[in-house]
């Protein structure tokens, strides 16, 4: 006799409200000064329904840097498609998205670059998240070098890079907004030194 097909189970309503209410309380206030009892008042639950969802607060940042791993995945795929195959209007379509979302109100910067500051070596798990994360951003970086006919694609990558990331730490250091309006202009600066003519 075959046995019964399981129909997957669907997420439980208030895990999902727990793991949105710490993504936002950890961007917004830190990782390491957000509690369970704010996690759980957020979340309009208590802390019975935490652990019986999350086995400590440490493993629900984890899952949270993977779920802003996906976020950022799903950004880069929806800005670059439409510029496919013009690699140089695709890294200023980054750029230009990243000044965007910089500038908002809100902004706390980038999660894993607050997070690498903010945790160091206190979470193996987490760091690994952190790292991959920077890798595969770099990676991503040195190929659009390379596809837009740089002549060193390493040492372009890793110069818009550290753009990138200079761009999110200066929304978090400096009072005024300036710097972020010339990243734009330092970003044409870039390729046009780096990159052949169009």
């Amino acid at each position: 006799m075959k046995p019964a097909t399981r129909t997957p189970a669907r997420p439980s309503r208030i895990r999902q409200r727990i793991l949105d209410a710490a993504r936002e309380l950890f961007y917004r206030q830190g990782m390491r000064g957000v509690c369970v009892d704010a996690i759980v008042e957020a979340a309009g639950t208590n802390k019975m329904s935490f652990y019986r969802h999350f086995e400590s607060k440490d493993a629900l940042l984890a899952e949270c840097l993977g779920s802003f791993h996906a976020d950022y995945d799903a950004w880069w795929k929806a800005t670059v498609g439409p510029h496919a195959g013009d690699a140089r209007a695709q890294i200023e379509a980054l750029f230009a998205s990243h000044a965007r979302r910089l500038g908002a109100a809100g902004s706390a910067g980038c999660v894993f670059g607050n997070a690498a500051v903010e945790l160091r070596e206190e979470l193996p798990e987490a760091r690994t998240l952190i790292v991959a994360q920077k890798a595969s951003l770099r990676r991503r970086l040195r190929a659009l070098a390379r596809e837009a006919g740089a002549g060193d694609p390493a040492m372009l990558g890793d110069a818009l890079l550290l753009l990138l990331e200079g761009a999110s730490f200066t929304r978090m250091s400096v009072a005024d907004p300036g710097p972020l309006k010339h990243l734009p202009q330092a970003l044409g600066l870039l390729l046009d030194a780096a990159l052949p003519p169009r």
